[in-house]
């Protein structure tokens, strides 16, 4: 029943109906189709080049989950140690020994950062904000919803009841604070949403990439620049794009912070003490050509 329960949550997020803004933005497509850079026959009548779009979406798919695995995990790895620091020896919450401040802090250290990166391209940087509001909202209702209905936890599931309560009282503060002006942006939010739902960082991953990529996908149909049916194909190519980029960050992770000498002792003594410097040597998009003519979008 766990695994269905977090199977059934997965299917949720990766919901195209979730009301969550997933189509705020174009990644940079309706700009490129702008410029030209997809080419057109020369009858004029507007067809482009597939291979063309193709290669520009996946490109795209692949930079885009490069760059939002880091903050997904750091948001992830806030959430498990949130998780561990508030349950007591009886394994409830206690508000007494709840320290949501810490992880607020530790996760606007992220969100902030997050901001920093993006904050040049205008519209990527938009998108992030409405999409992390979204996911924000519609999962506070969800959590609501679900310890309002007390009754569908039995009592080999208090553990379940006592984490939705933990998420929701931690979402709520989220909501309540915000990091400044900067707001909250997809990436840790949708990580610490997902470790709630009890999701590895990895599922969470991929599970954002795929929206991402399928949002993408939407895009480039409703611009007339693929069909229906040959964006079902390059649905299905975007996995190994999505893949790749995940893995990069991975590696970057590895590769930065090995899990041996000094680095162990501080992650294994205080998993978020080097959480930062973690994104900051992780977090980066493969693609500069769609960084620049994404925010073209704001001239269209």
């Amino acid at each position: 029943d766990s695994d269905l329960s977090k199977a059934w949550s997965a299917y949720m997020l990766a919901d195209s109906g979730l009301p969550t803004g997933g189509f705020s933005h174009s990644s940079g497509i309706e700009a490129a189709s702008q410029l030209s850079l997809f080419g057109e026959n020369y009858s004029g009548r507007g067809t482009w080049n597939e291979a063309s779009v193709r290669a520009f979406v996946c490109a795209s798919a692949r930079s885009t989950a490069q760059l939002s695995t880091a903050f997904v995990l750091a948001g992830h790895e806030i959430a498990i140690q949130c998780k561990k620091s508030t349950v007591n020896q009886y394994n409830s919450v206690d508000p007494a020994l709840s320290n949501l401040n810490l992880f607020m802090q530790k996760w606007k250290e992220i969100d902030e950062y997050n901001y920093a990166i993006i904050a040049s391209n205008t519209p990527g940087c938009r998108a992030s904000l409405d999409q992390g509001a979204g996911m924000l909202r519609v999962s506070i209702h969800w959590l609501r919803n679900k310890v309002e209905r007390k009754e569908q936890y039995t009592n080999s599931t208090t553990e379940n009841f006592n984490n939705d309560i933990l998420a929701l009282e931690f979402l709520e503060a989220i909501q309540k604070h915000g990091s400044g002006s900067e707001g909250y942006h997809i990436g840790a939010i949708f990580g610490i949403i997902t470790s709630f739902l009890n999701l590895s960082g990895e599922e969470a991953c991929h599970i954002l990439g795929y929206c991402a990529a399928r949002d993408m996908v939407s895009t480039s149909v409703r611009l007339n620049l693929v069909g229906p049916l040959a964006a079902v194909g390059m649905l299905d190519e975007l996995r190994v794009a999505v893949k790749d980029g995940i893995a990069v960050t991975l590696n970057l992770i590895e590769s930065n912070h090995p899990q041996d000498g000094v680095v162990k002792g501080i992650i294994n003594d205080d998993p978020l003490a080097c959480l930062r410097s973690k994104v900051i040597l992780s977090a980066s998009s493969s693609c500069p050509i769609i960084d620049t003519i994404h925010p073209c979008h704001d001239l269209l």
